[in-house]
């Protein structure tokens, strides 16, 4: 049972691997053997925008990505969603313009008209500099086996201010 059993879930993000198993990369220059972990979706509740939930979510992400030695962390950003874009920037993710590869990558993920509506946004992971409470919570995930998809949300605004909390509730996607 989890400690926040009590509590609405207030922000969510979904990341996995999966999207460049076939050889599909965003980038131009990339070795197939470069491990990469593609946002799917990021949420959170609107009254709980605002107040880093985002910002935590996509640390957790940073230390799955670290825990498996990915160079790269990627997703794809309604252009007319600045409040995301802005986000993205701030948690230092680079937005690139479309390319040939960019398109193809699109392709694969069913979306096609990517580049008129969405932005690309690419974040690059230095190793190993990953702080004490990532380095534990992707230890939790590392420890679970071969996962392809990982699933984090926050339950509660409390939960990111408890002390010696990790906030994030990790599992695949159809266990939160």
């Amino acid at each position: 049972m989890s400690p926040f059993s009590d509590e609405v879930i207030i922000g969510s993000i979904e990341c996995s691997t999966h999207e460049f198993d076939n050889g599909a990369s965003p980038f131009l220059r990339d070795s197939a053997d470069v491990c990469k972990l593609y946002v799917t979706e990021l949420c959170v509740r609107d009254a709980f925008r605002g107040k880093g939930v985002a910002t935590a979510l996509l640390k957790a992400v940073d230390g799955i990505a670290d825990s498996l030695g990915a160079a790269y962390v990627c997703l794809f950003c309604e252009r007319l969603n600045l409040a995301a874009s802005r986000l993205y920037i701030s948690s230092n993710y680079h937005e690139v313009g479309h390319s040939p590869s960019v398109n193809k990558f699109a392709g694969a993920l069913g979306l096609p008209t990517a580049a008129k509506a969405y932005g690309f946004f690419y974040k690059q992971i230095s190793h190993p500099t990953t702080d004490h409470a990532e380095a534990e919570l992707s230890r939790g995930i590392a420890e679970k086996g071969p996962v392809h998809s990982w699933a984090l949300s926050i339950p509660s605004l409390s939960a990111l201010r408890r002390p010696h909390s990790h906030a994030c509730q990790i599992g695949p996607p159809s266990s939160l």
